[in-house]
């Protein structure tokens, strides 16, 4: 069985900034802190005047972190890279916000930002964006290291009993995270092998028995986000009402996602 061509998967090919509204403008923020949370990412503190804004279901945002050949103009008009992220963590009392970044080779103006911010530099911040999952009675998660801050808090921030599935996969032990999970939610970590068809596969044993009242929301590399839409679509049927699949990131040799 498989849905018609007008009714796929959601798919968002990047995370576009609005066009207009209250939340395009840059303004600057000031590192507070960096912690090593594990050997391949880096937990950024900002100072955040309106940290409260970010609690709710927009939890995402642009970052402009310094790039000398960055296409934008971030804090004193100085050359930068425009980066999507999600907020963690939230403390509106402290004025504070945690945005996890994600250590990688060859590293990236988000990466290379992530290792060398200092309590005291300053960072343009654009948002909150995003769009809120709907409410239905089960989610399925599924994601790599890069979406695993929307995940957890997406699974932190449940309603009590909301049945969640949530699948991560990671490069190895090391990189797992603890995640608070309340009765109807479970986490599982996958560690890395290949490009991805590990996580495909096992996402789609997740989804397989998808009721009406379930969705899906996935945050994956391009490659992994055209199998997973295909399998959705193609095996299992589920469309735009019951899937967002976001690329994250896309792997700078895979030609077909750099278009």
């Amino acid at each position: 069985m498989s849905l018609p061509p007008s009714a796929p998967p959601t798919v968002v090919r990047a995370a576009p900034l609005p066009s207009s509204g209250p939340n395009e403008t840059p303004r600057t923020l000031r590192v507070l802190a960096r912690q090593a949370v594990t050997p391949r990412l880096r937990r950024i503190t900002l100072a955040c005047d309106d940290a409260a804004s970010f609690a709710g279901p927009a939890m995402h945002a642009r970052l402009l972190v310094p790039c000398p050949c960055g296409p934008l103009r971030g804090v004193d008009g100085a050359p930068a890279a425009s980066r999507y992220y999600t907020v963690r963590f939230v403390r509106p009392e402290a004025g504070e916000i945690d945005i996890d970044v994600v250590l990688h080779a060859p590293a990236g103006p988000g990466s290379c930002w992530g290792a060398r911010a200092r309590p005291g530099d300053r960072v343009g911040l654009i948002g909150p964006l995003g769009r809120p999952v709907p409410p239905m009675d089960r989610l399925v998660l599924v994601g790599d290291e890069t979406a695993l801050p929307v995940i957890g808090r997406l699974i932190e921030e449940a309603a009590p009993g909301r049945r969640i599935d949530a699948l991560v996969e990671v490069a190895d032990r090391d990189e797992e995270q603890a995640v608070a999970c309340g009765a109807g939610a479970r986490l599982d970590f996958l560690h890395r092998s290949g490009r991805g068809s590990q996580l495909v596969r096992a996402a789609a044993g997740l989804a397989r028995d998808a009721g009406r009242d379930s969705f899906l929301y996935a945050g994956v590399e391009a490659g992994t986000a055209r199998d997973l839409t295909a399998v959705m679509r193609e095996r299992l049927a589920l469309g735009s009402a019951q899937a967002r699949i976001v690329t994250y990131w896309r792997r700078q040799d895979d030609d077909a996602a750099a278009r």
